[in-house]
């Protein structure tokens, strides 16, 4: 069965590969998450700062309200 992982905690970390400089391979470790979950929520982010509707449950602030 698949982590589920709330919209809070993904842009956490998120905001730790892109604000904070860190590299997909830190925070794979700190969080206690996979790079390929990472990337696409990486992907996913950059996409809704763009305007565009993510098909996965929205991980910005901004699409949140959405």
């Amino acid at each position: 069965m698949p982590n589920l992982y709330t919209p809070e905690f993904k842009l956490k970390c998120v905001n730790l590969i892109l604000k904070e400089n860190r590299t997909t391979e830190q925070v794979s470790k700190m969080m206690s998450v996979s790079c390929s979950a990472l990337r696409r929520w990486k992907s996913q982010y950059r996409q809704e700062q763009q305007g565009i509707t993510p098909k996965a449950p929205a991980i910005s602030a901004e699409q949140l309200e959405i």
